[in-house]
Parts: structure tokens; C-alpha cells; sequence
């Protein structure tokens, strides 16, 4: 699997620089602030209190609605892949929150809600349909001779969907996560600055916006990126954790193909085992079996037994049998209905001595 390009760091320099010198070139920060204000505009409203607040209750908003989003999209995903009426049921809602404009989201949350738990339903309803339409997605390109040979050997259901549904899954899943972190970001500060909930970065934004304070204003602009990449990173990091993904650095890496090849093979080498157990229980059975019904037809007599026809002879019972017809006294031929038994251990018919 190929690494995820970073951003360079001297593309970064060179817009920054730009940046420098389209400020020195208007010479107006009311316009285009340099990035040097910005920065010790930056230090300086991290050294208030009210910097770090307005920071941890647009984080606790906005995560929050991020987080039910996944969770709610997660379980629709699941259960419209399982039932085809689900779906059908989801399907336009999913596709008023798609079309649906964020600010008419927002002007009707102010109506219905107010505008302390504004930015949660907002972002809420911007990630919900990435993320189900993202899962659903993922759970359907799952290979369906992987569920059949699960099937098969008899695999528990959080083994499949540990190391079957979830490796396929899991691709499609951080995808949704990544673009619906940086679209609810936008979305959830845009309600902040329209709703103006008290202890928000959108407040902030409005105040200086209304106060023509372009340094503060681009200030806040970096710190709701930083946040957002900030959030990103760890979000992927516990998710990599979560899963105990093999390959974990800066992203969720995983290797689908080499996982499940694995779980195959363990559970192939396991059913296989179990599949010699029990041929060799049935062989070990049926081996006794025919000893014991060998040992007791030996243990029979034949010998002692009644014969149903008159010429039946014994043969096990009888050693050197020899029989030829009996010469007469002269030699030139032989005796009519005479038999001589020459060298006979035993020959017995009807229980008789012949």
C-alpha cells in the first residue's frame, strides 16, 4: 500500500510568502493582513482565558455531533445492507441532508433549537450522509465468497465481522471520517457565527467581524484549521488503535488482503484438523469393529457344526487330505464305492469320522 503524500513544506513557505508579499504590496491590514500580525495576534489571544474556552466549547460541540454522526450512520449503513426496506426508507431523507443548503439547516435549527446546541445538529447532518452512504458502500464490496467460507467453517459473528467485514469496511469508513471532519468544521462554525452560542470560536469571528479586526479575524481562521487537522490526526490515530491495525504511523493502514489471507488460513488449518479428528475417530471405530467381528467367527467351531447338504467337509479342520479311489487286491483297477483318506488329521461330516 502506497503512503499518503504529505504537504510539502516549502509549498507552504512559498503561499506564505506570497501571502507576505501581497500585504506588503496593499500595505492596508484592514484588507490582507501579513502573516507575521497574524502570528502575534495569535500569541497574544492565547494568553487569555477566554481564548482557550471559546476553543474547548466549539470542540465539545462540534466533535459531539461528529461522533453521533458516525454512530447513527454506522448502524443505518448496517441495517439497510441487511434490510432492503431500510433503505428504501433512509433513502430520502439521505438525499434532503445532501441537497438541502446549510443555511436553510441553520435558519430552521435557530427556530426549532436555539442556538446552544446549534453546531451539533448541524454537524450532524452535514456527516451523516457521508458516512452512511460511505459504510453501506464498504459493507456491500464485501466479497461474498468470504461470508460463504465463513458460513462454512462455522465462523462466530464478531470473528466475521472482525476480520472479515470490518478490514473491508474499515477503507470506506475513514474516508467518510476524513471529509466529514473538515466539512463539519465549516459547517458547524458557520452555525456558531449565525447563532452566536456564548463560548464559540463563531462569536468570536462575529465580533471581529463587527469590529473590523481583519489580525483577530484571520487569527481565529488558523486556529479553526489547525483544529480541524488536529482532530483528523488523533481521530485516526484511535481508530488505528481501535482496531489494532498492524500498520500504524500517521494514518489508518490497513492491509486488507494480507489480514484476510490469514484469517483464511487459520481457519482453513482449523477446519482441516478438525475434519482429520474426526476420520480418524471413524476409522480407529470401524477398525475395532471389524477386529471384534473377526475375533468372533474365529472363536467359532465350524467344525462341531451340522452341515445342512451330505457332502460337506470342514476344510480349516483338516490337515493333509489326500483322497484317491482304493485298488483292488490285484492291482487292475478299482474298488467300487470305496474311498481311502491317506494323512487326514481330522475330516469330519455330520459330526462322523469318515
Amino acid at each position: 500500500m502506497k503512503k499518503k503524500k504529505s504537504i510539502a513544506l516549502w509549498a507552504v513557505l512559498f503561499w506564505l510568502l506570497i501571502w507576505q508579499l501581497g500585504s506588503m504590496a496593499l500595505h492596508r491590514d484592514i484588507l490582507l493582513v501579513s502573516p507575521v500580525r497574524v502570528a502575534q495576534t495569535l500569541f497574544e489571544l492565547a494568553g487569555t482565558r477566554r481564548f482557550w474556552a471559546s476553543i474547548g466549547g466549539s470542540l465539545v460541540r462540534i466533535v459531539g455531533g461528529f461522533m453521533l454522526a458516525a454512530v447513527c450512520g454506522t448502524l443505518a449503513a448496517a441495517l439497510a445492507a441487511r434490510f432492503r426496506r431500510v433503505e428504501e426508507l433512509l433513502a430520502p431523507l439521505v438525499l434532503a441532508m445532501k441537497t438541502i443548503p446549510v443555511a436553510s439547516f441553520i435558519i430552521l435549527a435557530l427556530i426549532w433549537i436555539g442556538s446552544k446546541n446549534l453546531a451539533v445538529l448541524i454537524a450532524f447532518l452535514m456527516v451523516f450522509p457521508i458516512l452512511y452512504t460511505n459504510v453501506l458502500s464498504g459493507i456491500r464490496a464485501t466479497d461474498d465468497g468470504l461470508r460463504e467460507m465463513a458460513r462454512v467453517f462455522r465462523v462466530t459473528p464478531m470473528r466475521r465481522i472482525r476480520f472479515i467485514d470490518l478490514p473491508q469496511v474499515m477503507p470506506y469508513f475513514r474516508t467518510g471520517c476524513t471529509v466529514g471532519l473538515g466539512l463539519c468544521w465549516k459547517a458547524g462554525v458557520a452555525a456558531e457565527v449565525i447563532g452566536m452560542p456564548v463560548n464559540s470560536i463563531g462569536e468570536r469571528l462575529q465580533q471581529a467581524k463587527v469590529y473590523l479586526d481583519t489580525p483577530e479575524l484571520f487569527a481565529w481562521t488558523v486556529v479553526i484549521v489547525c483544529l480541524s487537522v488536529g482532530v483528523e490526526k488523533l481521530f485516526g490515530f484511535l481508530l488505528c488503535m481501535a482496531v489494532r491495525s498492524k500498520v500504524c504511523k500517521r494514518h489508518v493502514l490497513v492491509d486488507v488482503e494480507e489480514c484476510l489471507v490469514q484469517v483464511l488460513e487459520r481457519l482453513a488449518v482449523k477446519a482441516l484438523a478438525e475434519s482429520i479428528h474426526r476420520l480418524a475417530d471413524d476409522v480407529v471405530v470401524l477398525v475395532l469393529v471389524s477386529r471384534v467381528v473377526a475375533g468372533s467367527a474365529q472363536a467359532v467351531d465350524l467344525g462341531r457344526r451340522h452341515a445342512e447338504e451330505d457332502d460337506v467337509v470342514v476344510a480349516h479342520c483338516v490337515v493333509n487330505f489326500h483322497v484317491r479311489a482304493v485298488q483292488r487286491a490285484e492291482g487292475d483297477g478299482a474298488v467300487d464305492h470305496k474311498l481311502h483318506v491317506g494323512g487326514a488329521g481330522s475330516l469330519c461330516t455330520r459330526k462322523g469320522d469318515l
